[in-house]
């Protein structure tokens, strides 16, 4: 059964999912479908989403910056999500709003956990710290073949490839194997789609039924839309 992840009277839906799984047109459709039903939407991201996030990527990410430890990249993004928290997600639910974010804290388990090989628990134990122990209430994990994403990338947001997507193929298979066991884990808050480059809408479907559903077995409708 669904439970709720954190105390707080709005919704919280995350997007993961490897490099190339087309996170950011599945969270497009979804803001605006929700925002034209009337309800509040804030929508962020990790690494980023606030101006000091935005500066901790560039360091995170941007090639040109020096290579980073593993313990430093993990504790970065996790100081880029503590601020993000504070001032994207924790004031969105307290106002009874719907927070979509592209990635959360499913995705150090996956790039600094599984791809780097950090220590689970540590990365779980800076995660509640970082994030007042906030769980997404629902996380959409969009799957593709590794070798298929890191194929069909399209954006380079620093004129080349990043940090993470230069790392080999090795690396990327480790981080998607680990998303799918989480999900194996906790199959009523993390739902797999499989991506399908032909058909976004029909993916957009899946992804509004499954919020729909939690919205209904919550009762939440009214109250997110009363403010």
């Amino acid at each position: 059964m669904y439970k709720r992840g954190h105390r707080y009277k709005g919704v919280f839906v995350t997007f993961e999912g490897g490099e190339g799984s087309g996170k950011g047109i599945q969270i497009s459709l979804l803001k605006n479908c929700l925002s034209n039903q009337g309800y509040i939407i804030s929508k962020g991201r990790c690494s980023g989403g606030t101006p000091i996030g935005e500066r901790i990527r560039n360091i995170l990410q941007n090639p040109k910056v020096e290579p980073l430890a593993p313990r430093t990249e993990l504790l970065l993004y996790m100081a880029s999500r503590a601020q993000s928290t504070e001032e994207i997600v924790i004031p969105t639910l307290k106002e009874g709003g719907i927070c979509i974010y592209d990635r959360f804290g499913e995705s150090s388990r996956a790039y600094q956990g599984g791809g780097l090989g950090l220590n689970r628990a540590v990365i779980d134990f800076i995660q509640d710290f970082a994030t007042e122990s906030i769980i997404p209430d629902l996380t959409f994990f969009i799957d593709l073949a590794s070798k298929t994403g890191l194929e069909r990338m399209t954006t380079n947001e620093f004129g080349q490839p990043d940090k993470i997507e230069s790392r080999p193929l090795s690396y990327h298979k480790r981080v998607r194997r680990c998303y799918l066991q989480m999900a194996q884990a906790e199959p009523d808050r993390i739902k797999v789609i499989p991506y399908q480059s032909s058909n976004p809408h029909k993916m957009h479907q899946q992804i509004r039924q499954e919020v729909d559903n939690f919205i209904k077995h919550f009762k939440l409708r009214e109250k997110l839309l009363r403010r």
